[in-house]
Formats: C-alpha cells, structure tokens, sequence
C-alpha cells in the first residue's frame, strides 16, 4: 500500500486520550490484496479513461472525474478480490463535489446480475453511502446512517468479519448488517471493474476524486481502519465534541418476547436496553443501575459492571430483572464514573393502555400500486372499498386488512370514453388505464345504485381529458353487470377551456343537492350542480360537440391555481356538521416526490347553491383566511402555497421517508371516526401504496391525521409515564422551499413542500424539555401542550420559534415498516403548522457535564486598530466609505459618505468629517453637506465619493451624485466652503455632467472625482480625474468651479476631457475610484479594479497617461465588495486610506474606514498591502495551545464571488508561526463591551472576520447581518488546568474553545489542556515582496541585427581542426560556426587573417577539386520569413589569385553558379534580400547593389569558395551582417524608470533590459518574453541602459562555415 505516499497526522488510539494523538508513518500493517494509489509502480494495474484524469489530490496523485460517459478508470487485474472467500475489507478515499444519487466509486462486476459496488449516495438511503453485492439473484446491501462531507476528503471502509458487515465512515461506525453472506468469489470472474462508472448505463458518474482504493483479504480491526481515515477520524471527532460532546443514550424497555414496551401491563420480566454512544473527546466508563419504584422508594433490581468506552464507540448495556410485586414504575440510571453524575435514562410505568394489534406491512397484495384512491363504506355490506388509479380495487372489512384486485384485464377505459377521444381528439390517444375514481351510493337507482366515475386522460399532464360515468350493480364495479353512460365533461389542450375534465368527486350538501366538483392545474378546482341521472348541470349532452362546447369556461372556481405547475387537483369534499363546515381537501406538487394535501373550508350556513350565487372564487378560506378560489395574480404574498398544509413529506427520527402523501378522501364511518385515505411513496417516484390514517379535529375545527397509518388505534386516556421520554418531531405543514426558490410562482413543480426530516425534543418528568428548550404539560387525557422558550435551527428542521405553542393528541399505534408498536402524537402549533411526533426512546437524560467553576481573567485589548473610522462622536457605530484624506497643515481632514443603507443599496445623505493630528486619534466633527442641499440632484441619499482640496484659502468639495438636470445620470459637482468643516455649499450646477463625456457605456461614468494640484516651472497645474469603466482626466481654471477650455472654443466637451488609456491591463480592468498621487516625477494612479474590487495602481511621466498598469496592491477585502482608496503624505510616511465592511452588520453598503502605511520601492514601485484589522497601531497577538502550537486560519484568497460572502472558514491549528494566518486582535467584546472579562477575536489578515461560535461548532466568519455578536463573544477565564487563559463561548456558555486533532472546537471542557492557551506576541510578519518577472539565467542580450566584423578576440585565434568532423564554435556574437579542414585536403582552410575592411575577415583558402567545382563552403542558417517581413545577408567579398565565389541552394558537390562582378582590387557588397507577400517570397541577389538573380527560394544560399585551377587561391569575407525588419512587428513604445513598454504584432520575442557598469560591462539582465500580440508592459526592477528585442522566428539561428 501507499506506505510512502502519505503520513499519517494524527491517529486516535481506542486506548489513550484523544488529544494524545500518535503520529504513524504507515497505514495498516496487514497488506492490501489490490492497491491502486495512483502514484506507485506497485500499483495494482488500472487505465484511466479519455475523460478522468490525474491531479494533485489527497497526498500526491488521485483520479479526477466528472460526470461525463468517459470520465473513469478500469481495474486491469481483480483475479484478488474474485478469489476472496470469507473475510474482507474494502477501503477507499473520495471528495465528492455534490450528492449525485447512484453514482460509484467503485463497481466490480460483469453487467447488471452480477456485481460489487459502492455508491456515495444513494436515493434509498437519504444520501448516505450505499455498499452492494449481487450474485445473480437480489442485491445484499449495506447502508451508511452518515453522509459524506461535500468537498472534503472521506475514507470508507467496508469490512466483514465473520457474518457482520460493517461501513465505517472516516473512521466512525456508521452501519451494520448480518444480511451479506455473498463473497467476491461467488460471483466469479468478472469483465467490468470500474473505477467512478456504474454497471448501469443511467446512473451518473462520480463527480470528485478518488484516491487509495485498497482490498483486503481479511478484516481490519478498528483501529486499523482508524489509522487509515487518518485525519477525516480526527476531523470526525472534532465535529462529533462540537455537536454534542456528551454521552448519547438512547434507551428502550422489552418484554420476555423481545418486544418493544411502552408500559408494565401483566410483564414478569423485563429488559432495559441502553445504547451508549461516546460523543466526547475523552474516554470514560459508566455503569448502570435498574430501579423499581413504590411508594417513591428506589430498590435496586439490576446493575452492570463498569463499562469503558472509547471515543466515538457506542456500547450497549442490557439489563434484565424481574419487576417485583407493587412496582409502580421503572427507572434506569446511569453513572460517569469520571465525574460522578448521573443521568436519568428511562421510565417504564405500569398501565393498562391499549395497545392496537401488529398489522401487516404493506405488500404487493395487498396495498402496492394504490394511486389517487377514493374510500368508500358500502352501506349494504358494511366493507370499505378503495378505488385506485390504473383500475385497482381495494377491499376491507376493517380498514386494516386489505386484498387488492387487479382489474386491468378485465377492462381498460370505458368503451364510450375511448370512442369520445378518438372521435373528437385527433393527433392523440387515451391511456390504457382510467384515473383518480370516485363512487356515489345513490339507493333510489335500484338497478344500478353504485355511480363510478373515472377520468380518462391523453398522456401525462395535458387536458386532453374526459370524465365517464358507469352505473353498476355492486361496490365491485367490474364484478357485476354495469351501465357505460358515457362523457359527463370534456375538455381539451386548447385556451379556451378554462379547467381539465379530470379527477371528480361527487360532494352531498346538508340539504341533500349533490354537486360535482373536479380540477387539476387548469384554473384550479370547479364545482357544478349534478343532475338526478348523473350528469352535470349546464353540460349540453345533445353530441359530443355540445359537450365538448358547454365544457369551455365551465365551473365555479373553489380553489385556484398558483402558477399552473403545482395543483391544486384532486379535490375531495365533505362536511362536518359537529364543527359547522363544509370542507374542501386539494393535493399540490409533483405526485412523485412532494405531494402535499391542503384544505380550505366554508361555513355550513352557506349553501353551495349560495356560494355559486356570491362569488365561489371567495368563500372558501385556509386557515390565515386566505381565500383560495382567488386567481393567483390577486394573492398577496407569492411566497407561500395558500390552504392549510395537513400533510406532506416527511421522516421520523431514521425511519422511511415517506414521499408524496397526497391525492385524498376522507371517511366517516357513521360511529364519529374520521379517516384520511391517501396513496404515499418510500422512495421517490416510485409505485405509491394505499395509506389509511385517523384523523381527528383540532379545537377550532381543522383537520389531522396520524403519523402512522391505522391499525386500529383509538382516542384513550394515556399514561404520563408513557410520555417520558425523547420524541422525534416533524413539522409536517411547514413549506420547505429549494434553495434559491423564494417565489412558489416561478418555480417547478418539485422546488417546494420539500420533505420536512425531525428534530428531537425531551419531554422530562418535571415538565421540561431537555437541554432547556421549553416546557410541557399534559392533561391527563390524551393531550400534551409544548411551550418553546428557545428558537429552533431551521437547518435541523428545528421550525419552532420562542414562545410557540404545540398542542399534541397521544395516539398509540403500530409502525408496519419496523414492525413495532409506537407511541405518537399530532397537532398543530399556534400558527396551525401540522406536527407529527413519535416517541423515538426512554431516555429523558441531559448528559451535558456539570458547569465547571471557573475565574474571570481579564486580557489587554487592542483599541487602535481598523477601522479609524465608523463611529460618531458617543461611539455608536456610524457606517461611512469612499474615504477621501487631505493634508492641511498638521492636521489630517478625512471626508467620506455616510452610509445608513438596511439592504443592498446605497443610502447614503451626507458627507461627515474626521480629523485627525497623528493618524491613530480621530475626531467626529459632523457633517459637512447633505445632499438634499444640491438642486440639480435626484435624490437625497446619494452622497458619493469625494475629495477636498485647499486653493486659494477656499476648500473645494468635489463630488458626484444622480443628476435630475442629465436624465439621471451621475454627474461631477462642486461645493465651496471658507473652511475645511464646512459647511460646504454647491455651486448650483455640475461642474461636468454625465452627457458629456462620450462614447458612455453606463449612466454613472462620471463619478468618484479626484483632483490634483501642483506648480512645475512656475506654472500651476489643476488636474481632476474621475470614472467607473472609463477613466477621465481635464484641467481646472483657476476658479476651482469650472474646466479650462483647452481649444476655446467655448464649449467643454471630450476635446478638452481627455479619455486616460491604460496600458497592459490584461485581464483585470478599471472598474472605479481613481485617486490621484505624484510621488518624484512619476503620476501614480491608484484605484478599484475588476469585481468584487481590488485596489490597483498604474503610473505614468503625465497625468493624462498614457498610464502603465503595475498590478494589485491590495486583493478583494473579506467584508465589501467595492473598496476607494486614498493616499496622503503625513508627517514623513505615506498612507493608504481605503474602506471595508468589517464593523457588525456591515457589508460594501455598509462601510468603515481603515489605514494601512504605503511603502515603495527605490524603483518608486508600490509594495503590496495587506488589509489588516489592526492597522498602523493596533495590537496583534498570537494564541497558542500548551504545546506552542497556533490557532490559526489556512491561506485563502478572499473570493472574487459575491455568492461566497459571508465568508466563513475553518479555525485549524498550526505546528509553527505562519504570519499574519497566525496573528489575532484581542479586541473589546462585540456583545457587552463594557464587560472586561469579554473580548471577540478578530483576524488581523481578515478583518471582520472573527472567531465565532456557530452551531456548536468554530468558525472564522463575519457578522454580516449584525445578528452574531453573542457567537462572537467569549468570556476569558483562567485556564481550565490552572495555567493560561480560556475562552468560554457567551452563546454556549459552559462551552470553551478546544482543539481536537488540528481543530478548534466547542466542548465542555472535559480536557481541560486542549481549553487552556498562552497569548504572545506575534514575532514573524514576511515583509511584502513586488512579484518580479522570471528571469532567464545565463542570457547574453541579442540585437534584432546581427553583424560580425571578425574581429573577436576568440575568432582572431581560431585554428583549424584535422578532422573529418566540422567543430562547433560559438564564440563569434550571436553565431555558430562550423570550421574544420578534411585530412586529405591540407590546401584547403578556413582562418581568421587581419587582411579585412578593418581588421580581419573570413579567409577562405582552396586549391583542389577543381574538376568537380567544389571546394570549402559558407552556411547562413535562414530566419522564419514572416508575413510583410523582410530578411536580408549582407558581406563585403574580395577574391585573390584565381578564387571565385559561387553559390547554389545544396551543401553537395557541385558548387553552383558563380557570383559575377567581383573583384581582386577592391571589396564588392553581396547581398541577398528575402521579402514574403500575400504568402510569396521573393529572394533577390545582387552585388553592389546590382541585382544579378531573383527567385521564390525562401532561403539564403549556400556560399562556395573555389579556384580556377589548382593554384593556392582566396575568398576574403568580411563585416557579414543579417539584418531584419523585426522593428516593423516590435516597438518598444517608451521607458519610464524600470518599466517598459512594447508593442507585439506577429508571434513571440523576448525582451531583454540590461544594465551595463562604467566599463561597459553587463552588470544585469532581466528578461520577459511575449507570447502574444498586442501591448505588454514589465519591470526590470531596475533602469535599463539598453532594451533588446530577440525573436527565434525573426533571428539567424546558425552561421556555418563547411570545408570540404
């Protein structure tokens, strides 16, 4: 296995405490049978797929994929795991990316019989990891209770041992099964082994990594597979103290037959059962004891031996006694023997509550495939009849028991309803099956009293639909003879039929009129009057065309329809005389997934003939007397679905969730029983059952029904014994929307009444609820009341709030799906939100430790940090950004806006002041203007950004705001004052309105002024700047009030506004918030850049640029998604004035005002700087744990999308100082702050964010929304061992910052070293660092032309080699040359002679074959001619003797034509010219000048030096030059100090910037190469002497000189 891929960090030994953490170099010692950790030669083999891939994962390497059809990997060889027999283990690690349903991580098999896999989530197991193996017949499966943590790495192992299969999720024991008995070698060999991809073709793929895929052939102890979940155990445990950090007991009593028992009803023994689960950091040992109770006397019946337990262990004590005669109750107590306590875990009483009998579970005969059911009493009989959907008919004689009859093949659809489809319905075809049924008893049709509608529809959710009517003999429908009466309503996909002609009910009203009532989607629920015969009133039957026409816009609307996709339909309706109402019951939402029911009702004082005569649409109402008839356009409030919800989906504690309760009836037995029959789902979409459930009436008058579905439970007096206990509770009637959905009007059909999961509440015998989150009282009947005192978290399914009251009715029952009695409870709160609750077990224990003692410590806190400014003058927070700073004197006048904004947006009335003398003491001196003062501005709350200036002892304001005069733009304003304070008034126009700056790409271009003024040469200088998007610059006169008008022409327009050009950009872009600065003779802008902003700077040698881009000086803040930065020279240091939103409840609409110092290079560049809470004389600290080890946060990058504010990040804990990651401000509690032993501990390097407590747990967040500042409260006391500080949360008091492994956590405190930590001073802080561009070592700087006059020193000593090699030598600037003599050929050399221009030259000597013209030979390498380019090779040529110069295109024998007009007297200019247009060269050869050939050869020549005659002969070669037009393609536009400029139009280059000493001498070169075209910008760090071009394309590569 991977023994050297990966250490593992931290191990938590089952026999030492965990914060004794042993630290392993190798996983398991038992070797892996199939190990593939995709980074070892040793791995098993495997073939990673076109579409996966191998990244940096885990440790090294892991397999990436995403969900595309070839993004996996196959296992080459599994002949391993298809031999294992018994035992086994398989391990893996993933980091799942989302939770895609029947995905695999592993999937070994051939096809869909035979298989073996692992799939992390899984629809039947509500996410969790699902483990499978199948053979042939049915899968045997193992299900995880936990799921995996999205983006985070898990380790699952799945291990048998013996019968027992077990799942372990990142170390932790997560699920059981004694239900595999297949083995991998029972399956065989098999074909496809998968990595990521299932055996089936419609499952998704993995969408993550997955990394260390190992096979055993034996089962790993648990302390094995905790050393392989390395850090995901510790990580595990640390989430595990967070939550609970306490014992977990869940107890449950038996009977002698093993049956679970609420009460003593004839019992002679009995068993407790307690599961213990170790939920703390610490490991412990209890021990129980079994009281009995009489006459409030305890006598001890049964005690276990003490019991350790480990961390994160569950153990289950089992304590059997036999109950002594006048026990009066039972009561289990168990003790931590660490510390004393005792935990009060169970009340068994003795009573005679009944019980129903166990009733059969749901099956495929009896009540599978029920769908839209209606119940029926046949008043003959006595039976019930439940009609269904797909022609299925349900019978019972006590709605209990059911046998189901399958009549789909005793008839499809009624005759005359299929021949009304395919007469009237062209293009479309009935289904095979009728739908949602409805049966009326009427007793004076003799022959045929049971009436049987049906719907038949076309297709699945159009309105191609017809209602028919068969009149039968007998409840059985089918079994006896029957009437086909034909289509009673019709209607079709066309606009004009306002409602579909599906899903009826037949409602009998108290004065005995009979009405029909039908609807789904279309417009809602109808009701009409029904005719004596059946039919409907007001539907013409003449034909088919009259009742298909009298259908169109038919109806009295009852209950409307909110958007068209979610219902309502399936309307049932009865009347309950007891309560005065008549109801109406609808379903909304997709019948697969969440079905719901809701109702609405009328009082029976009106008749339904009264309701279509007043406005059907208003009489019925839900319960916040909504009416439901009215048109979804005219409801209120979108957000919500009207009707009273009386069920949805939803889960008790871990048992099914049950889908899609829906489509309903109601039954009144005639004995005062109520029942609900609806069809459900267990899993999602798939075949419903039929469901009967009691239902009983809230006080004032409103429906609900049991959890569970009936057995024959009955309202009784119930035991309080029997109520102790933990109960799980589910707020079935509260609408959970998808996430992101906020409007149940534009969202789909399954976005909303998603499945409501529970929550636990205690009910404790002294009339609270556990962990202090209310009380209850019951009335000795059958009715409970729960108070909360607490609010719930709605992320738990916790929807109570404080002070909301459930009143509950105590139903007994049996649960089919566990086979189990129950205890269950229904109701509603005060809001008539449906509840459902079910006793989940005994234990009423709160196993929290006692409160420890502790003593207040006070710390010293940091008071001069950031923000400077964000308060007035008592120190209440006054929110204010856009800060703009000005130097007068020795005082500092800070101007920002004033920011009063409750959401997103701007709000902003005024401009404040703040002064201050040292830049660490600042004075409030009120506002300066408001805006409501400016008479051409739109509104009154948008004082934007703005700078002071001083001229002339007057003060400017410049600013900008919505202009009412500039079709609401922003423009740029003025405002004057005779002082700094103000008040400044306006000058009563805009200095430059919005209109006149063009091309304008937003309405608010012209904002955010900055001015700057200065005398060069006597003269004054006044510039203003400003932009968002667009960047302008023009003078002022001297008036301060109004633009110079350069071209007087009389009109300010853009030729007297310049447009700034910014230079190398790149990707990033001016966004707003220009400042301007001069630092020397260089223009510094600064400003907010790209989205969420960055503050950036560029310079330039003008202020009308051009300016050239420097980068990033500060990232993103973590709190405001703008930032404005302002820069001043104070007192010798320069700083950086800039906002974020990091006070409480702030946010970039909510700013504050902060200082960094600016530092600069001696270059004048601007170091970066990072935004810190403390600033420039805050104090930082550091805290570490007794072990020097610090709390710390990881290095992030705050993120450039808004989606991912508030940040919040992990607390982790770091071996050694890492920086700013390392370093806190201890400042004054955000809660309380007069309290002196409550501090918040903020980041330095990510103000606003602070340590927080949230969910039990620990996290590095900010208080966006001002709610948190008791979360980010901590009261210090001294160390919880004696020594240090420790940090007790305020909002969970009792609970103190831990560190678990390498995080910080909640706990109680248990161990008390992992609570106890040091302050320090903080000791490294890296200073900041200009990235400088990669250098390229060893590079000697080459110019675009190439000259060589031979007169190096090298070349004057360069000798020839006897060789038959040519030898290189590239000693000659810029050239290799190939020199070299054959041994046969003495006669024949090349040599450096000083017989050239000026100096030496080339010498080219030979004296042989002559016969074949051939001799020595000169090769110039050819540049890449590019498009408009030209290249050209130039030398000066003299012969001697009988030499001769030739040329050809070859470096063989023969030599060529030869060169004319050369001369032995005086030196001649050859040269050769290659030109490439529209494609073509052009090669031109001449020689002075002369050309002498031209030709398409897109190459220079090779060069021959040959004779006559054998006489000893000379081609002298000198002052050889390459030269190319490179400059065409690249400029170096400008340098200013140490940056340069270039411009690129074809292909790459580098550039080269040297540095030469006094002596000419090359003293440093930085290069940067240029990849693309367009302009590219980069600092040398230092001055260049000289800057270089150097193009591989555009460049002779070699210079040969060949012998032969």
């Amino acid at each position: 296995m991977k023994m050297c891929k990966k250490l593992i960090s931290v191990i938590i030994s089952t026999t030492m405490l965990l914060t004794c953490c042993a630290v392993s170099e190798k996983a398991a010692e038992t070797i892996p049978i199939v190990s593939i950790t995709f980074d070892l030669a040793t791995d098993t083999a495997y073939t990673v797929q076109t579409g996966a891939s191998l990244i940096e994962g885990r440790s090294g390497k892991a397999l990436s994929s995403v969900n595309i059809n070839t993004s996996f990997a196959t296992i080459d060889d599994v002949s391993a795991i298809n031999s294992i027999r018994g035992d086994f283990t398989f391990s893996i690690w993933c980091y799942p990316k989302d939770e895609a349903n029947w995905a695999r991580l592993y999937d070994i098999g051939t096809g869909t019989d035979k298989y073996i896999f692992l799939a992390p989530s899984s629809s039947f197991a509500q996410g969790c990891p699902r483990f499978v193996i199948k053979n042939g017949g049915g899968e045997q499966v193992l299900t995880s209770n936990k799921k995996l943590n999205l983006n985070e790495w898990n380790n699952i192992t799945v291990v048998r041992q013996g019968g027992l299969t077990s799942m372990y999720v990142n170390g932790i024991l997560s699920g059981t099964t004694e239900g595999i008995t297949i083995s991998p070698s029972d399956i065989g060999a098999t074909s496809q082994n998968y990595l990521i991809k299932s055996q089936y073709s419609a499952d998704p793929y993995f969408n993550g990594m997955i990394d260390d895929f190992l096979v055993y052939n034996t089962a790993l102890t648990e302390e094995e597979i905790r050393k392989l979940a390395a850090e995901s155990y510790t990580n595990e445990i640390a989430r595990l103290v967070s939550k609970y950090d306490r014992y977990i007991i869940e107890t449950n009593f038996y009977n002698e037959a093993n049956k679970k028992i609420f009460q003593i009803n004839g019992e002679k023994t009995i068993t407790a059962v307690a599961a213990v689960k170790n939920s703390t950091n610490m490991n412990g040992t209890i021990i129980a004891k079994l009281y009995s109770y009489e006459n409030n006397k305890a006598t001890e019946i049964a005690a276990s031996e003490a019991i350790n337990i480990s961390v994160s262990d569950k153990k289950e004590i089992r304590l059997t006694a036999d109950i002594p005669s006048g026990c009066e109750y039972l009561n289990l107590i168990i003790t931590d023997v660490e510390s004393g306590q005792n935990f009060d875990c169970g009340y068994l009483g003795v009573s005679n509550v009944l019980f129903p009998s166990p009733a059969p579970a749901d099956s495929n005969s009896t009540t599978y495939g029920a769908h839209d059911p209606t119940i029926f009493k046949d008043p003959v009989t006595g039976k019930y009849w439940a009609y269904s959907t797909h022609n299925l008919i349900f019978e019972s004689d006590d709605l209990i028991h059911w046998k189901k009859h399958d009549y789909t093949r005793v008839i499809s659809i009624p005759a005359k309803a299929k021949a009304f489809i395919e007469a009237n319905y062209s293009g479309t075809t009935a289904n095979t099956t009728y739908w949602a049924p409805d049966i009326l008893y009427v007793p004076e049709d003799t022959e045929h009293p049971y009436w049987f509608y049906v719907s038949v529809s076309c297709g699945l959710g159009g309105r191609n639909s017809v209602i028919n009517l068969l009149k039968c003999k007998s409840p059985g429908i089918f079994d006896d003879d029957y009437v086909d009466c034909g289509v009673v309503l019709a209607s079709k996909e066309n606009s004009s039929y306002k409602t579909n002609a599906i899903d009826s009910n037949i409602y009998t009203d108290t004065n005995g009129k009979r009405y029909f009532v039908w609807g789904s989607f279309w417009q809602g629920i109808m009701a009409a009057e029904l005719n004596a015969d059946g039919t409907v009133k007001g539907i013409n039957y003449t034909n088919d065309a009259t009742i298909l026409s009298s259908s169109q816009n038919f109806g009295n609307p009852l209950f409307s329809v909110p958007n068209g996709v979610f219902g309502p339909e399936g309307p049932f309706m009865i009347l309950n005389t007891e309560n005065n109402y008549r109801y109406l019951f609808a379903s909304y939402g997709w019948l697969g997934t969440n079905y719901n029911i809701r109702v609405a009702r009328t009082p029976l004082d009106k008749t339904m003939d009264s309701i279509f005569t007043n406005g059907s649409a208003t009489q019925f109402t839900d319960h916040n007397n909504n009416k439901v008839g009215t048109a979804y356009s005219g409801q209120s409030d979108k957000s919500t679905l009207w009707g009273y919800k009386m069920i949805g989906s939803y889960q008790l504690g871990d048992g099914i969730v049950y889908y899609g309760n829906g489509h309903n009836s109601v039954l009144n037995d005639g004995n005062g029983n109520w029942y609900m029959v609806a069809h459900l789902r267990k899993v999602p979409d798939a075949t419903a059952y039929l469901q009967v459930r009691k239902m009983l009436w809230t006080e004032d008058g409103w429906p609900v029904v049991s959890p569970l579905v009936y057995s024959g439970e009955e309202i009784q007096a119930i035991d309080e014994t029997m109520l102790y206990g933990t109960w799980d509770l589910s707020s079935v009637g509260h609408t959970i929307l998808k996430s992101g959905v906020t409007n149940v009007g534009s969202c789909s059909s399954s976005d909303a009444d998603l499945p409501v999961l529970s929550s636990q509440i205690v009910l404790q015998p002294d009339g609270k609820l556990g962990y202090d989150l209310g009380t209850w009282q019951f009335d000795q009947d059958h009715t409970v009341t729960i108070t909360f005192a607490q609010d719930g978290d709605e992320s738990k399914y916790e929807f109570y709030k404080k002070g909301d009251v459930l009143k509950l009715y105590v139903l007994t029952g049996y649960d089919r799906d566990k086979a189990e009695h129950a205890v269950v409870m229904t109701g509603i709160n005060q809001n008539h939100i449906t509840q459902f609750a079910k006793k989940a077990h005994a234990s009423v224990a709160d196993t929290r430790p006692a409160a420890k003692s502790t003593t207040s410590v006070s710390l010293e806190k940091s008071t001069s940090g950031n923000p400077i400014l964000g308060f007035d003058s008592q120190g209440n927070i006054m929110y204010a950004g856009d800060p703009a700073a000005t130097v007068i004197d020795d005082t500092v006048y800070l101007y920002a806006g004033h920011d009063i904004s409750t959401d997103n947006s701007y709000v902003m009335p005024e401009w404040v002041l703040y002064t201050s003398k040292d830049m660490i003491n600042w004075e409030y001196k009120g506002v300066v203007m408001q805006a409501s003062s400016i008479s051409w501005a739109s509104n009154s709350t948008s004082a934007w950004a703005s700078q002071m200036v001083e001229h002339n002892g007057k003060y400017y304001l410049y600013f900008c705001t919505w202009d009412k005069t500039d079709n609401g733009r922003q423009s740029i304003g003025v405002a004057v004052a005779d002082r700094p304070e103000g008040p400044f008034v306006d000058k009563g126009s805009p200095l430059i309105k919005g209109s006149v700056t063009t091309p304008e790409s937003s309405t608010w271009n012209d904002i955010d002024p900055t001015v700057w003024i200065e005398t060069v040469d006597g003269v004054e200088y006044r510039y203003l700047a400003w932009g968002n998007g667009k960047y302008y610059v023009c003078e002022l006169n001297d008036d301060m009030i109004s633009v110079k008008d350069q071209n007087g022409d009389g009109i300010i327009d853009m030729n007297d506004i310049k447009t700034q050009r910014f230079i190398n950009l790149g990707s990033d872009s001016f966004t707003e918030a220009p400042w301007l600065y001069k630092r020397g003779n260089t223009y510094y802008t600064f400003f907010a850049a790209n989205w969420r902003e960055k503050l950036a700077y560029a310079k330039s040698s003008s202020p009308y640029g051009p300016w050239i881009y420097c980068g990033e000086i500060m990232p993103p803040t973590a709190t405001s998604n703008t930032n404005h930065p302002s820069v001043i020279d104070f007192k010798g240091k320069t700083y950086l004035i800039y906002h974020n939103g990091a006070l409480p409840n702030g946010s970039g609409y909510r700013r504050s005002i902060c200082v960094e110092e600016l530092m600069f290079d001696e270059s004048g560049n601007v170091l970066p700087v990072t935004e810190t809470s403390t600033g420039i004389a805050g104090k930082m600290s550091t805290i570490t744990t007794l072990e020097m080890k610090y709390i710390a946060h990881r290095e992030f990058t705050n993120p450039s999308d808004d989606a991912a504010y508030p940040i919040s990040e992990q607390v982790i804990i770091n071996d050694k100082e890492d920086g700013l990651n390392t370093a806190w401000e201890i400042v004054r509690a955000q809660y309380e702050p007069e309290r002196e032993d409550y501090i918040s501990i903020q980041s330095v390097n990510k103000p606003g964010l602070y340590i927080a407590e949230v969910d039990n747990s620990i996290a590095l967040t900010q208080n966006a929304d001002g709610s948190m500042t008791k979360q980010m409260t901590f009261k210090t006391v001294v160390g919880l061992n004696g020594s240090g500080v420790s940090f007790e949360s305020v909002s969970k008091p009792g609970r103190y910052l831990t560190v678990i492994g390498n995080i910080v956590t909640l706990s109680y405190g248990r161990d008390a070293d992992a609570c106890s930590f040091r302050i320090g001073p903080v000791s490294f802080i890296p200073a900041p660092t200009i990235p400088a561009m990669p250098p390229l070592d060893n590079v000697i700087p080459i110019r675009p032309d190439i000259s060589n006059d031979f007169n190096h020193e090298t070349a004057r000593t360069l000798i020839a080699v006897s060789s038959s090699e040519q030898t290189p030598y590239t000693g000659i600037d810029g050239l290799t040359m190939y020199v070299g003599v054959r041994a046969s050929a003495t006669d024949s050399n090349v040599a450096i002679e000083p017989i050239g221009t000026s100096g030496n030259a080339l010498v080219i000597n030979s004296g042989r074959f002559v016969s074949a013209s051939r001799g020595p030979r000169i090769a110039v390498n050819t540049p890449v001619v590019i498009e408009n380019s030209t290249v050209s090779l130039t030398m000066n040529v003299k012969l001697s003797g009988n030499g001769a110069l030739r040329y050809n295109d070859s470096t063989s024998n023969e030599a060529g034509v030869e060169v004319p007009g050369l001369s032995t007297s005086k030196w001649s200019k050859f040269k050769v010219t290659l030109t490439k247009t529209n494609g073509e060269i052009l090669r031109t050869i001449s020689v002075n000048d002369n050309v002498i050939a031209t030709d398409a050869v897109e190459a220079f020549p090779v060069l021959w030096g040959t004779t006559a005659n054998e006489t000893y002969s000379k081609v002298i070669i000198d002052d050889l030059s390459i030269t190319t037009s490179v400059l065409d393609h690249y400029s170096i536009n400008f340098v200013i100090g140490d940056i340069i400029n270039i411009s690129a139009d074809e292909h790459s280059a580098t550039v080269y910037a040297a540095k030469y000493n006094e002596n000419g001498q090359l003293e440093n070169i930085k290069a940067y190469p240029i990849e693309q075209r367009g302009e590219h910008t980069f600092t040398a760090g230092f001055e260049p002497d000289k800057v270089f071009i150097w193009s591989d394309q555009l460049q002779p590569r070699t210079f040969k000189v060949i012998t032969d």
